[in-house]
């Protein structure tokens, strides 16, 4: 052993795993030597903090009673960090909704300056994201806040819709109060402000965002891929600014979608980059979707409960229906324009009477359909000829049979069949032929 000179030593200790280095710390002098040179876990370009978290029933994680952190939660974040942080380029914490304080923000902003994929997704944040923003929102590349939720958010809601500087003046005697609330609502709220700091993102993941998203052009005109879903309604004229802004955006998801009107269509049809789009739960009864043919490159859509309505006007006696919004008509317009999509999800879209249109999708190879009785076999015959479907989801489709199912599967290589039609159920996984 004593002719292994440290660096020997330290490629010795890279074909270990992360966890067995931190233990042979303990052997010698030696080795506890070496092992804190962070070169020693250099291969670490890659960290999910919560693949060193122990997970039991009545502890989860740090989060026992969601008030008081397991004395052991901190110090291993920070160790790890300490170790590898300097090597990092892309860092998670697992979804896994594990609460998320200053220190360990700190401990990332003094230790990860090579990050440039950060992803907070699903965690319980009491901190400030700020000292991390300042020094790596230039760099960053991807960022995701997806479903994140803040420490005393209720309350810094509800001093969002008073007087704010009035409110503090009566919390005189209560300064802790008023210093959690103003730092609650600062947390949240100042992401914005360093949009304009990420010259390089690529992908932005805020779904479900507790912010109202009024500063998105600020992001810079290279973005591909942007997740709204979920988030607060916000002015329509800031998402139709920035999609005519953004003519590199490749995947827009919005699905709940926070506002959604016809300005904000045509924007979305002018769009010859995208190749993913996902819409839902727009209940605007007047909104026409035939613009949307002018996606020449979209290969996903995704369209889920667009709800629309019929209209009666009653001209000489006799009735006049108007159907507004994504009907059969509609879908074939879209169809019969946008010819390399790949991906069809149309969910709860009642007004469509006539599925036939999926007759123009030479190249499609997944179809998922729900919640409709106007799906018949025949809808799908012509599509099955070209023999490129790969994935065949139904449910709650009660005028498709098994036919039409045996029909797909014979004609096509599927993968992945899954029908639920009336009290019928056939989960299906082929094997490719």
């Amino acid at each position: 052993m004593d002719t292994l000179n440290k660096d020997c030593l330290s490629q010795i200790f890279l074909n270990l795993d992360f966890t067995e280095r931190v233990r042979l710390e303990h052997v010698c002098r030696m080795f506890h030597y070496v092992l804190q040179q962070q070169s020693t876990f250099s291969d670490t370009v890659i960290l999910d903090i919560s693949q060193f978290l122990i997970n039991t029933s009545t502890d989860y994680y740090q989060q026992r009673h969601f008030v008081k952190d397991s004395l052991s939660f901190l110090p291993t974040v920070v160790g790890v960090i300490t170790r590898c942080g300097s090597y990092v380029e892309q860092l998670s914490f697992g979804q896994r909704w594990l609460r998320i304080s200053q220190p360990i923000i700190d401990c990332i902003a003094n230790n990860c300056n090579r990050l440039s994929v950060v992803d907070f997704g699903a965690v319980i944040l009491d901190a400030d994201l700020s000292p991390i923003l300042d020094r790596m929102a230039p760099q960053l590349q991807e960022f995701s806040l997806e479903e994140t939720s803040w420490v005393n958010i209720e309350y810094a809601e509800k001093v969002k819709r008073i007087h704010f500087c009035d409110q503090l003046m009566n919390f005189n005697k209560s300064r802790t109060i008023k210093c959690l609330c103003h730092n609650t609502l600062w947390q949240i709220t100042r992401v914005q402000e360093y949009f304009k700091y990420m010259k390089r993102l690529r992908k932005l993941n805020l779904r479900s965002a507790m912010f109202r998203l009024t500063k998105l052009n600020d992001l810079p005109t290279t973005l591909e891929y942007l997740e709204i879903g979920g988030a607060h309604s916000f002015p329509s004229e800031v998402l139709v600014q920035f999609l005519e802004n953004h003519e590199q955006l490749e995947q827009l998801h919005a699905s709940p979608v926070p506002v959604l009107d016809q300005d904000i269509i045509s924007a979305i049809s002018s769009m010859k980059n995208l190749r993913h789009l996902s819409l839902g739960h727009s209940y605007n009864t007047n909104l026409q979707f035939n613009e949307l043919c002018n996606l020449t490159k979209l290969e996903n859509l995704h369209l889920n409960e667009i709800v629309v309505v019929l209209e009666q006007e009653h001209k000489m006696i006799l009735p006049f229906q108007n159907i507004h919004g994504l009907n059969d008509t509609s879908l074939r317009v879209i169809l019969s324009r946008v010819q390399n999509i790949e991906q069809i999800s149309l969910i709860n879209c009642k007004n469509i009477l006539d599925y036939t249109a999926l007759g123009c999708c030479v190249q499609l190879h997944s179809l998922e359909i729900r919640n409709t009785m106007q799906l018949a076999n025949e809808d799908i015959y012509e599509l099955c000829t070209y023999g490129n479907l790969k994935r065949l989801i139904l449910s709650n489709c009660f005028n498709f049979s098994s036919r039409g199912v045996n029909i797909a599967l014979m004609r096509c290589q599927l993968k992945e069949v899954c029908a639920i039609m009336a009290i019928y159920l056939l989960p299906l996984r082929p094997k490719s032929r």
